[in-house]
């Protein structure tokens, strides 16, 4: 089948499915863009817009059983379940859990850095494309930690990180000041990723890529 004869339904109209829209009219294809609301009214409407690559390390580390319960009680935890959405989310549970083993995260970090690789650039020349390039920021990622004791139970992700060829630079009180004059005490140790960057305005950048979607002739 040659690109013109094939129709494509992409369903939900955020960052990812604007971009997968558009690319996918860029190549030929005949797209129809669906979502109840206009692009970049869910959740891509408010978020940090963070361009972080190296974010390749899973949730379901070794060691995350002892976790688990204390996580699924504390609302502002990336666990919390309401305990009558338990039974329907226990299978998933149990293979979150089973997946934490040293085969299983070095399987899923490889495909992370997959997928996230080029990440950067890549926004950067789509900013250009659909004409905001003044939303891409690359002034790179900074992770504060009150102490070193802190720092060291995120240690195996970092070593992680560094595995796969991200550069790090560790900082003390004063490398953060340094950054970040106006940071709290509370954080005296970090480490910054330079190459790293964000969206300034997440909505806006939807919009954009959406507009140039249609402009190529999406539905």
């Amino acid at each position: 089948m040659s690109p013109s004869s094939k129709r494509v339904a992409v369903i939900g109209a955020g960052i990812v499915g604007c971009a997968i829209a558009y690319e996918l009219r860029k190549r030929g294809l005949a797209v129809t863009l669906v979502d109840r609301d206009a692009p970049g009214q869910g959740c891509s409407f408010g978020n940090s817009g963070a361009i972080s690559p190296a974010s390749i390390v899973p949730l379901a580390m070794p060691g995350i059983l002892k976790t688990v319960p204390g996580m699924m009680m504390d609302p502002e935890s990336p666990l919390f379940l309401p305990l009558g959405y338990l039974p329907q989310a226990t299978p998933w549970l149990m293979r979150f859990v089973a997946s934490a083993t040293p085969e299983g995260v070095a399987n899923a970090a490889k495909r992370l850095a997959s997928l996230h690789g080029g990440a950067t650039e890549l926004h950067r020349q789509l900013t250009q494309e659909v004409g905001v390039p003044e939303l891409f920021l690359q002034q790179g990622h900074l992770h504060l930690y009150p102490d070193d004791a802190a720092l060291a139970k995120d240690a195996t992700g970092w070593r992680m990180r560094e595995a796969f060829g991200f550069k790090l630079e560790r900082l003390d009180r004063g490398g953060i000041t340094d950054l970040e004059p106006l940071i709290g005490e509370r954080y005296q140790t970090g480490i910054f990723l330079a190459d790293h960057g964000c969206i300034v305005n997440p909505f806006r950048y939807v919009q954009a890529i959406a507009r140039a979607y249609a402009h190529a002739g999406g539905n």
